[in-house]
């Protein structure tokens, strides 16, 4: 995806070092008059008025062309840019030692010159060392991955200033994988991704305004938009989400110019179509990725005991119709591991008060002294979730199948997980 910018800057390596020599002749040349200026600024002749040596101007020094970034600090990211006003892309491969940088209060870095630079407006970084750096046009665009635990650890830092909400999330599905197969060249979009970008770079400065229909294809979403947020409020959305959703008619703008850059770039007019879709993208998308990344992981960072007994509970639903509190501390024993009793007891009794108000469970027995309580399954649970259920006593028994295949191989008889039917469920 990169590879055709590092191909540009490669390919503008010839231009900057004619440049940078000439720029070295010249600044020889201001050396020698500057000098000779001095000199003559404390000869006799300087007191007797006579015309001084002119001095030439000198140019700023060249620079060699830079479109990506990666392990870089703040202040040589506005220093950068204010070398380079068309814009940077800092690509991070994994960016938690990007994160920990910027979250750790000691380390000195200026988070206020990331979340600015979204902006692409002028920005000035005053240091007692370095002095002031006036950028005309501080843009960065930040591309990255991120592992889902570290996104969860992370989310609330990152969250207070609004610095994550900046970023559209793409989140993977691992369902999707699937085996790859090899494709000619020829066949894939690599050089007409290659001629978009080329293309892009080469333009002149444009101006673009939306056509009549565009324009009230825009205003439609924006009275939709309007609405919606009344409707998030409504229901208590997380501040994390919420500051994600009023960027949306920013972020709109940012991916129609985009669409149109990549489509017609030649046309000063954008077509109503493209509007459309990137409206279709935003409410069909970009939309639910915020709600579950700022909104689902932002209020249940620490769930992870509530989702396994809901998995659980699904999984026993068709064999038993109830559950007590001794053997849900037995199954989970690994989940609550170094708890002591009371901890256990709440932590259980939490989960399951939460299944409770689902109307997934409800407690029929209560006698704490003796730490008995007993819960009925909604027998609903077992058909509602058969096909999940079957999935995932597949998965564990393929990984069973995975961890004792070389006892098998020795004739031992093969373990079978909890609920698995070779009959029915051998693939």
């Amino acid at each position: 995806m990169l590879s055709p910018l590092k191909d540009i800057e490669a390919e503008d390596r010839p231009r900057y070092n004619k440049e940078l020599l000439d720029w070295e002749g010249k600044e020889a040349a201001y050396a020698s008059a500057k000098k000779a200026f001095l000199d003559f600024s404390a000869s006799p002749e300087a007191m007797l008025g006579a015309q001084p040596p002119a001095v030439p101007e000198m140019p700023a020094q060249p620079v060699p062309l830079k479109i990506t970034v990666s392990d870089i600090t703040s202040q040589k990211l506005v220093r950068s840019a204010a070398e380079r006003p068309r814009g940077l892309l800092c690509h991070l491969d994994e960016m938690n030692s990007w994160i920990r940088k910027i979250t750790d209060k000691q380390s000195g870095e200026d988070r206020s010159a990331w979340v600015v630079s979204y902006e692409s407006e002028r920005y000035e970084m005053d240091r007692v060392g370095a002095g002031s750096i006036h950028c005309e046009n501080l843009a960065v665009s930040i591309y990255g991955n991120i592992q889902p635990q570290v996104f969860k650890q992370n989310l609330a830092s990152l969250a207070a200033d609004g610095l994550l909400q900046r970023f559209i999330p793409a989140i993977l599905r691992g369902s999707k994988t699937r085996l790859g197969h090899p494709v000619p060249e020829y066949m894939t979009s690599a050089q007409a991704w290659e001629n978009t970008l080329r293309l892009i770079y080469a333009l002149p400065p444009q101006t673009y305004k939306l056509s009549p229909a565009a324009y009230d294809a825009y205003r439609d979403f924006q009275s939709w938009y309007e609405g919606a947020k009344q409707d998030e409020r409504l229901l208590n959305a997380s501040s994390e989400y919420m500051t994600a959703f009023g960027k949306l008619e920013g972020t709109a703008g940012r991916l129609i110019l985009l669409m149109h850059l990549m489509e017609c770039p030649f046309s000063p007019t954008v077509d109503v179509g493209i509007v459309e879709r990137v409206v279709k993208l935003i409410r069909g998308y970009v939309i639910p990725a915020f709600r579950y990344a700022l909104g689902e992981l932002a209020g249940v960072l620490d769930d992870s005991f509530d989702q396994w007994m809901t998995d659980y509970i699904i999984q026993v639903s068709s064999e038993v119709q109830t559950v007590d509190l001794r053997s849900l501390k037995r199954s989970a024993r690994r989940q609550l591991e170094n708890k002591n009793e009371w901890q256990k007891d709440q932590m259980v009794l939490d989960a399951m008060y939460t299944l409770e108000k689902a109307g997934w469970v409800m407690q029929i027995e209560e006698k704490m002294t003796k730490h008995h309580v007993v819960w009925a399954i909604n027998p609903s649970i077992a058909t509602m979730f058969r096909e999940h259920r079957e999935k995932v006593i597949k998965a564990k028994q393929r990984h069973a199948d995975y961890i004792y295949r070389y006892a098998y191989a020795q004739g031992k008889e093969r373990k079978l997980v909890r609920g698995y039917d070779p009959e029915t469920m051998d693939e």
